[in-house]
């Protein structure tokens, strides 16, 4: 995870403080940590309430709260100016917490917790963008399934285990024997020797729901977000593919062919052996150019363009893929004398100028 453990995502603090307040042990901590465990059972996930109204909240409801209240106390503990919006959504929390003691097994008393806040979901509609609320609501449901695999029921022994656990990861030295499983979010700012990123696949980077407002903007996003991907790496990046023979129906994702990998590693290998002239089947990217030139252009680079099957009027056909410059691939879905209609990876269905498109257009093979 990089510079930050699972157990201590945001998005993971309220199910800790919620194992607390089961076990009691969350009274024994200073009243100021207190206030901010309670914030945080307030903001994660977002309702949708002005911080600032929810930090009174708070300052008033740690001033209540005794063991087996919480639900009662928060209530008590809401001002009279709220909206009816923000007193249902706050009212949502207080249910939440009242369950928490209806169930035997801590587990399942959180997974309650979930379910009543619709924590996942809520995690998804107020994410900064869909990557990162996708990866928010897998670590919620991996906690919660690795706590019902646990089998203890009382919060105040999945605590021991949990804070064993956690000390164990601080004592590990930095350069210890291990591999880090890290989301590219987190991995930001973080470099490693070697660095393997798996299952570039349509669906999986690029992630797109279908729902985006901007399509085309969401979609640099994830272009820009894959590029952080593969920088991270040092000296060796290995990329894996998704298996089309055991899935007939997962792609390669689009920025596969963007990144054209064999003639980038031509390129390298080249300026490796000193190669003075390098011949390519293609024309380099602006990227590669812009690399060589940072480079002193110590390559000459001679293109001998291959034949590549150029979609025309003529050979568009209902049902037949083809691939877009800049959105990947996608299949036609009609067609006439002046229009192309073609659906994409992301479910929407776009209009195209025919003569306008040919020149983004090629058949895929």
């Amino acid at each position: 995870e990089g510079e930050q453990s699972i157990l201590q995502c945001r998005e993971i603090k309220p199910f800790w403080h919620c194992l607390e307040l089961l076990s009691e042990s969350f009274f024994q901590h200073p009243l100021e940590h207190r206030q901010a465990a309670l914030f945080d059972l307030l903001t994660t996930p977002s309702g949708k309430i002005p911080h600032a109204i929810l930090r009174r909240i708070a300052a008033t409801w740690v001033q209540q709260l005794t063991p087996g209240s919480a639900d009662k106390t928060l209530l008590k503990a809401l001002p009279p100016e709220l909206t009816p919006f923000q007193r249902r959504s706050l009212q949502q929390l207080a249910d939440a917490l009242a369950g928490l003691s209806k169930s035997a097994n801590c587990a399942n008393a959180l997974l309650n917790y979930a379910r009543t806040l619709d924590y996942q979901q809520r995690l998804l509609d107020s994410a900064l963008n869909p990557t990162r609320g996708q990866e928010q609501a897998a670590t919620v449901d991996a906690f919660l399934r690795f706590l019902l695999h646990l089998r203890i029921p009382k919060a105040s022994d999945v605590l021991v285990f949990l804070n064993q656990v956690q000390t164990r990861q601080q004592q590990q030295s930095a350069g210890a024997d291990a591999v880090t499983l890290t989301t590219v979010h987190r991995a930001k700012g973080l470099e490693w020797p070697v660095v393997f990123l798996p299952n570039l696949a349509e669906g999986h980077m690029p992630y797109l729901s279908g729902r985006e407002e901007e399509p085309l903007r969401a979609l640099e996003s994830e272009r820009r977000l894959l590029y952080v991907a593969l920088t991270r790496a040092q000296k060796q990046l290995f990329i894996t593919l998704p298996d089309t023979n055991a899935d007939p129906s997962a792609r390669c994702s689009r920025f596969v062919a963007e990144m054209n990998i064999e003639l980038s590693c031509a390129v390298g290998r080249a300026i490796s052996a000193g190669v003075g002239k390098i011949t390519l089947p293609t024309a380099p990217g602006e990227t590669v150019q812009r690399y060589l030139a940072a480079l002193g252009n110590p390559l000459e680079l001679d293109v001998v363009e291959a034949n590549l099957p150029v979609a025309s009027a003529a050979s568009w056909r209902a049902g037949q893929r083809v691939r877009h410059s800049i959105l990947g691939e996608g299949e036609i879905q009609a067609q006439d004398a002046s229009r192309l209609h073609i659906r994409f990876a992301d479910g929407k269905v776009r209009v195209f100028a025919s003569d306008l498109a040919a020149p983004h257009l090629t058949l895929a093979i």
